[in-house]
């Protein structure tokens, strides 16, 4: 296994690419008393044109297959992986982002045991015409709740204002009319081209010995193939699609979502962390909840604790977004442009910026010691092709100089959408 260290920080990992194709990251953490695995694919709800692995032609699936292939994937013919899991004491879930699937548990007992659970069951697709249609209606359901769920609403119209053509605009789990059209060959298609163990990656946390937990791997996981699988997307101009939605729901109060697009070029490894270092050190200077801005408007009643903030990346798209409840977003949406127009006409103070850097840089370290956190946080650097100590070394490295151009380049209004949420009444 190939040892990766940062001497500053006194951590260090451990990898290793299997014959199988597979890459394993194992970080052991002997004075924890759980342990956290995570199996992750680089393949989420954003991947819905490609051409097959071998293939020439494009293939187009139907939107929310990778949320439905990963509620699939725990129905084995061998039963439940819950099952399974709670046999043995672990409590284990999974999750389909935009750009990732990954299957998880933690325990503090019976690693061995769980591990291969999580392995055999994610290597084991089982399809039929009959436990499709059953999921259909499953999923049918969950479409309809997050229809209802206001939160859900004001991004998805924050994302479909910003975006004209890029597929991150389009719910995670498809529409009812979408999952209806899911068959078990599409998802043998979308598991045999993304599911392939070259696409994947395992990383392990926690109290576990390093070399029994890959010595276990190796001889559960033997097969070995290569996906050369092309991802494809539509070519996505920086304008964005519209300006502002609104629409209404049975809620007590406004909600929005003020979302500002990021130049859709495509960005990976340092070059990625680096911009999302920049968003956010930014992010935390305008909308912490320390920072001037965020003061004079909840003092106003502009905003309340619901307030949130975050950059959304991957590698294909970017989009800042900023919400919560707001009787008048309209006005947040002024006065945020003209706390940009002041810090670009004033400078960014020196000290506010040492601040807020410290501040996120300090809660990456603290990250160390949060086994699930560390986990995810390896996960995706591996997907964006980097690691977890480059990463946080670009945070160390950031200077005002790198986030007043940040500034200028990404909070531009120009690029600026507005999504509300109203009562009915």
């Amino acid at each position: 296994m190939n040892k990766v260290e940062n001497t500053n920080l006194f951590e260090e990992y451990f990898e290793q690419t299997l014959e199988s194709g597979l890459k394993v990251i194992l970080y052991p953490k002997k004075d924890f008393t759980s342990t956290y695995a995570i199996f992750g694919t680089k393949y989420g709800s954003i991947n819905n044109e490609f051409i097959e692995s071998g293939k020439t032609e494009k293939l187009e699936v139907p939107a929310g297959i990778a949320h439905f292939l990963e509620h699939k994937l725990f129905e084995g013919q061998d039963g439940s992986a819950f099952l399974k899991y709670a046999k043995y004491g672990a409590s284990a879930n999974a999750y389909t982002s935009f750009d990732k699937t990954a299957y998880l548990f933690s325990c503090t007992e019976n690693f061995s045991e769980n591990l291969k659970i999580l392995l055999n069951f994610v290597t084991s697709p089982y399809f039929t015409k009959e436990n499709v249609e059953k999921e259909q209606g499953i999923i049918s359901e969950e479409i309809s709740m997050y229809d209802d769920m206001a939160d859900w609403r004001v991004l998805f119209g924050a994302l479909e204002c910003a975006y004209q053509n890029h597929p991150v605009k389009i719910d995670i789990a498809g529409t009812k009319d979408t999952i209806a059209k899911i068959t078990p060959e599409l998802l043998y298609s979308c598991y045999n081209n993304f599911y392939d163990l070259s696409q994947m990656v395992l990383c392990i946390t926690g109290n576990f010995d390093k070399d029994k937990a890959l010595e276990l791997i190796q001889s559960e996981i033997k097969s070995k193939s290569t996906s050369t699988v092309k991802r494809v997307f539509a070519e996505e101009p920086y304008e964005i699609n519209k300006k502002k939605t609104t629409i209404k729901l049975s809620v007590n109060s406004t909600q929005f979502m003020l979302g500002i697009k990021d130049d859709p070029k495509f960005l990976t490894g340092l070059e990625l962390c680096k911009k999302i270092a920049e968003t956010e050190i930014l992010l935390s200077l305008i909308c912490s909840k320390s920072s001037k801005f965020y003061n004079e408007c909840y003092e106003k009643g502009l905003i309340n604790n619901s307030f949130n903030y975050e950059y959304m990346e991957s590698e294909s798209f970017g989009i800042t977004l900023i919400g919560g409840e707001c009787d008048d977003p309209d006005e947040f949406y002024s006065l945020f442009f003209k706390e940009v127009e002041s810090l670009l006409e004033n400078g960014i103070n020196n000290e506010d910026f040492l601040r807020c850097k410290k501040a996120l840089y300090g809660r990456l370290v603290m990250m160390f010691n949060d086994v699930e956190g560390l986990a995810n946080n390896l996960q995706m650097c591996y997907f964006i092709n980097t690691n977890i100590f480059e990463m946080i070394d670009v945070y160390k490295n950031v200077t005002l100089s790198d986030i007043t151009n940040r500034l200028k380049t990404h909070f531009n209004e120009k690029y600026a959408v507005l999504s509300v949420v109203e009562p009915i009444n």
